[in-house]
């Protein structure tokens, strides 16, 4: 069984909402998320969606919404536009999106994006795919809210609370990131794949928006790298990640934010080590 834990600590399930207007797909949908430790509600159209989300309490929020493109009354396009309008709380606006799809062409995918859309599947499910991106997705959104003004308060302090932090499992738990796939070596060798390719490219845009003192770019790239360090149990390289987005928070200055994201990079680099020579194994 393959399962989604919502934190190491304890095994409370994440909410996710389907909106799907075919039953069949309802029930594929339904069944790929079984095997995994989350709580699955499912609605037929967008209008339901948009009253269901209107009408949650804290407690019962949704973290995430899978989401049909074409449906009757109310589509996936329009309500989500409707979602990021605000006319499903506030709350709700920022609630993740993966949209599906019937095809992959570039133009579908764009217009999912456009419309608002974190990302998006095609149809018919593919598990395994699908099982990824709600690792990476989730992952993102358990660290949403960790950022603290107090999390930072100078970059020397910082350093001495963590230059002497070289734990092994600092770098990567690998063990505690098969725990949380529930030993899935498919799924683990996704993962791992994924951030091989993509963290080299984050990487280089964080650098280049530092240079250009673009702190807007730096944080929407941040937060994707520390996303990818939840999926890997990347612990070090996710409290760097929250750091920075700390220190963008409370306005550091310039010489301290190229500081930290050097250490960024450092960390980035023994955590991208010890993952290629896995995969090598």
């Amino acid at each position: 069984m393959h399962q989604i834990s919502s934190t190491d600590k304890h095994d409370k399930p994440m909410n996710i909402m389907i909106v799907e207007d075919n039953r069949i797909n309802q029930m594929v949908l339904k069944g790929v998320l079984s095997n995994m430790n989350v709580n699955a509600t499912t609605v037929n159209n967008g209008q339901e969606a948009l009253n269901l989300l209107s009408t949650c309490v804290d407690k019962d929020q949704y973290d995430l919404i899978i989401m049909d493109c074409q449906m009757p009354i109310l589509d996936g396009y329009q309500t989500t536009q409707a979602i990021r309008r605000g006319k499903a709380g506030k709350n709700n606006q920022n609630i993740i999106i993966i949209a599906m799809t019937a095809s992959d062409l570039a133009s579908d995918r764009e217009k999912c994006l456009s419309a608002g859309m974190n990302d998006y599947a095609t149809k018919p499910v593919d598990s395994d795919v699908l099982q990824m991106k709600l690792c990476y997705w989730l992952g993102a959104r358990l660290q949403e809210n960790e950022v603290s003004e107090q999390e930072v308060t100078s970059v020397s302090q910082y350093f001495e609370v963590n230059q002497d932090d070289t734990r092994e499992n600092d770098i990567w738990d690998k063990a505690q990131f098969y725990r949380r796939i529930q030993h899935n070596e498919k799924l683990a060798k996704r993962l791992q794949s994924f951030f091989l390719e993509e963290a080299p490219l984050l990487i280089q845009e964080i650098n280049k928006a530092v240079q250009e003192n673009d702190m807007a770019s730096v944080m929407v790239n941040i937060h994707k790298l520390k996303g990818m360090s939840v999926n890997l149990s990347a612990n070090k390289l996710g409290k760097v990640a929250r750091q920075i987005e700390a220190a963008i928070i409370n306005k550091v200055d310039y010489n301290q934010m190229v500081i930290l994201t050097q250490h960024l990079e450092n960390v980035y680099q023994d955590l991208y080590n010890k993952v290629k020579n896995s995969n090598r194994v």
